[in-house]
């Protein structure tokens, strides 16, 4: 369970309380923090060290205000903030200068709770400008994410995350221009019309993404699904 098939800015309170019910553990695409706080420089670099991880790996959601007991959500706890938009734009600095390249697409969302309390679910996506690398002080430090969490890119893996990123802009580059010629030659399954057209080109990180996969597990308890696992199996 996670929060990437709600749009940030429609996540609410009920949706948080979802995320307790099915026992959500932190992952590769979500993880969860009882308090936040960016005073110190340690602080700082804790809170791009995450950042960074999320947009070096498949992105994911950083909730803050959650508690987790041994991983799982437990609690939405919430944060005591005086001013929503000053700690916004705080965090925005933050992330803005602290990082190399800069985060794309990143949100900031604020999620009001009954208790007058608000969460804050920060949002990354998977950068096409990946690695990122924190440049905060004396730290520059690149880090990535898998099921155990966030971690620190060696020398072989920092190469292979530059490798894999000009890949996939070739790849990504080289699709359209394939689907391009297929249009002026009318090789398309569904006829587009007369010129002039407006083509759009809607691509998915996850589709050229060489470990992506599907997690069969959301739907593994259901009988109605055994079926189509055994096939993808």
């Amino acid at each position: 369970m996670s929060l990437r098939h709600i749009r940030d800015r429609d996540i609410e309170e009920s949706d948080l309380q979802v995320l307790i019910e099915s026992q959500t553990s932190e992952k590769k695409l979500i993880e969860f923090k009882e308090i936040l706080s960016v005073d110190t420089p340690d602080q700082k670099k804790e809170l791009l060290g995450d950042v960074s991880s999320f947009a070096n790996a498949s992105g994911g959601d950083l909730v803050y205000g959650m508690k987790a007991t041994e991983g799982r959500a437990s609690e939405v706890c919430g944060l005591e903030i005086d001013n929503i938009d000053g700690l916004k734009l705080t965090l925005e600095n933050i992330l803005r200068d602290g990082l190399d390249p800069r985060t794309p697409g990143l949100s900031i969302q604020p999620v009001p709770l009954q208790s007058s309390r608000h969460a804050i679910v920060i949002r990354i996506p998977a950068s096409l400008a990946s690695p990122h690398r924190i440049k905060f002080q004396d730290c520059c430090r690149f880090y990535s994410r898998n099921s155990a969490g966030k971690y620190i890119l060696d020398t072989s893996q920092l190469r292979q995350a530059f490798l894999l990123s000009e890949d996939l802009t070739k790849r990504i580059r080289d699709f359209r221009i394939d689907r391009l010629g297929k249009i002026v030659s009318g090789e398309m399954p569904v006829s587009l019309g007369p010129a002039p057209r407006l083509i759009v080109h809607l691509v998915p990180l996850h589709a050229f993404d060489p470990v992506a996969g599907v997690d069969l597990s959301l739907v593994a308890d259901d009988p109605k699904n055994r079926c189509l696992i055994l096939e993808a199996g």
